[in-house]
């Protein structure tokens, strides 16, 4: 009986260290099998979500551009391209431009920003720089470009009684329609309004608004619109007077007073950049390491730049037109504003179509294959625009 028990103890040895270690070895690879295979579904997630980031990101950037561009030269019930039309006739090359009331339908009365004289000269409806380093008051993003945007808003348009009009106020036609009232709601001190016809327009800041019961006017001075509001640091010039007085062409007078105005399109730093102490790098020539997830695409109006999208690193905007020997051509803004003063205003109210490229990113950093180095992904996409207004 103990010569059976010793043989079976001696049949009943445990796991030797070699086995162990054949153990532990196979573990170990299942181990990093797994892990190697969590790693690739977690980069795999992030570079999905940086993707379909990009393509609504796209989405949403073109629609708000496209909807102003599609406004762009709308100027209550006529074209801007009425202006151009008007140019051509004064010899765009050699002639002066002109202010007078019977000889151009575009009138701006809002003086020029200090260095930034192109932002309220409603008599081109577009305009841009190829850099907006060179454009104050805008994100400084060196290499980037920016564009602006002017029409009317017709949502909020009031009959004017011409018999009113005088230096420095004008009355609304009475009795008021529901929409008149509503209009006059989004009157404010120093509001950008548009006061035209069908043949002629004057652009102004409003200086206040007197509404009660039955009767409503506005009226309008030389005064700088007070630092902290709306429109800060603009004023008309001293050329306001008898708005539109002189014309009668039969058609029937409006205060135009919406959302209309000018809006900058342009590239800086983004909350989220500006929140951890980051600042926007755009991929230009001489960037060496560009930051471009903490960049984005604003859009501003009458106050602050809003931000539309995060991820956007880089706006290039080139312009079709046709030129003076009937010849269609895409140029930059440079290209443009170098031209002489009357030509320069004639090409800004030829251009026709928008050929807008923006450059995307995922914000999120992926690893890219063949690269142990992570960065954000990032994609170009470019859209050309047809501008109804201007044709």
């Amino acid at each position: 009986m103990m010569i059976r028990t010793k043989a079976s103890l001696l049949g009943q040895a445990g796991v030797g260290l070699i086995e162990l270690l054949v153990s532990m070895f196979i573990g170990l690879l299942i181990m990093a099998g797994v892990l190697q295979m969590v790693g690739t579904t977690s980069q795999n997630a992030i570079a999905v979500n940086g993707v379909s980031r990009i393509q609504e990101n796209t989405r949403y950037a073109f629609s708000r551009i496209e909807d102003d561009l599609f406004r762009s030269g709308n100027m209550g019930c006529f074209s801007s391209s009425l202006n151009r039309q008007v140019m051509e006739i004064n010899d765009p090359v050699n002639g002066v431009r002109s202010t007078s009331y019977n000889k151009q339908p575009i009138i701006n009365h809002l003086s020029s920003e200090s260095g930034f004289n192109q932002r309220y000269d409603f008599a081109n409806m577009l305009s841009g720089f190829d850099d907006s380093s060179l454009a104050p008051n805008t994100p400084d993003i060196a290499g980037t470009d920016s564009l602006m945007v002017r029409f009317i808003d017709r949502s909020a348009r009031m009959p004017v009684d011409v018999a009113t009009i005088g230096s420095g106020t004008l009355s609304l036609k009475t009795p008021f329609t529901g929409s008149v009232n509503a209009a006059i709601n989004t009157l404010q001190p120093y509001k950008i309004v548009t006061v035209a016809n069908c043949s002629n327009s004057e652009t102004f800041m409003m200086k206040s608004v007197n509404a009660s019961g039955s009767s409503a006017s506005i009226t309008w001075d030389t005064d700088v619109a007070p630092a902290g509001g709306l429109n800060e640091g603009l004023q008309n010039d001293v050329a306001v007077s008898n708005l539109l007085a002189d014309e009668t062409d039969g058609s029937e007078l409006f205060l135009y007073a919406g959302e209309g105005g000018v809006y900058e399109y342009s590239i800086g730093t983004s909350k989220h950049g500006s929140d951890l102490g980051k600042t926007c790098t755009a991929v230009v020539s001489g960037t060496t390491q560009p930051e471009t997830q903490y960049c984005a695409l604003f859009r501003r109006g009458g106050g602050d730049a809003e931000e539309l999208v995060d991820g956007v690193h880089n706006l290039q905007v080139d312009y079709g037109y046709n030129d003076l020997a009937g010849a269609f051509r895409f140029v930059n803004a440079k290209e443009l504003n170098d031209l002489p003063a009357l030509e320069r205003d004639r090409a800004w109210n030829a251009i026709n179509r928008i050929k807008i490229t923006l450059s995307l990113n995922s914000i999120e950093s992926v690893a890219t294959q063949g690269n142990i180095a992570t960065k954000p992904i990032s994609k170009d996409i470019s859209r050309t625009i047809v501008l109804f207004n201007q044709l």
